[in-house]
């Protein structure tokens, strides 16, 4: 059973953007964008860096009947979420190496101090990875605290080595970047 799609896009114009499009598929910008870069759904390039997709109304129904007749058809490749191939193969080694004769001296529950101390960031960098929720925090009379045991966890874990390596690798590129715009 699908579907009444034409009162779903009834609003929207003959022209849709891909904003638009990913609004009326309920699907993230970038899954719109590899839906219509490996053809899965037609449509016209207008030219410009952005606002470059000119879907037709009548594509994305046909999409959003077909998706619910033949989901396996609209599956994307392998890997094309995957990050730059720079990043999957990169050498772990150059991670920052944690010292653990400095962290045996600090208490088993840490402030927010003391945990970037230990992880060699600023207070910034540890309160977004504990939004993100790499690791366990709690909360008393204002302040956060982090247990050191979820701390090392997370340090040693491979996603923080990815995220580590992504960020030194961005940084690089834009040194290199600004040496070449400093040379012209």
């Amino acid at each position: 059973m699908t579907t009444d799609y034409t009162k779903l896009l009834r609003g929207y114009p003959k022209y849709m953007s891909l904003e638009q499009m990913r609004v009326v598929c309920h699907i993230s910008k970038k899954t719109a964008r590899l839906l219509l870069q490996h053809g899965l759904v037609p449509y016209k390039s207008t030219g410009k860096k952005t606002h470059s997709y000119r879907i037709k109304k009548t594509s994305v129904f046909e999409y959003l009947v077909q998706r619910d007749l033949a989901p396996e058809k609209y599956i994307l490749p392998g890997g094309s979420y995957a990050r730059p191939a720079d990043v999957a193969d990169a050498d772990y080694s150059t991670v920052a190496p944690i010292d653990f004769f400095l962290v045996e001296e600090y208490p088993d529950i840490l402030t927010l101090p003391q945990a970037a101390v230990i992880s060699r960031v600023t207070t910034d960098t540890v309160k977004t990875w504990a939004k993100n929720g790499y690791f366990k925090t709690f909360r008393k009379s204002g302040a956060l605290y982090i247990p050191k045991v979820a701390l090392l966890e997370y340090l040693k874990s491979p996603q923080h080595r990815r995220n580590y390596i992504w960020k030194q690798n961005n940084i690089e590129k834009r040194q290199k970047t600004a040496v070449v715009n400093s040379l012209q």
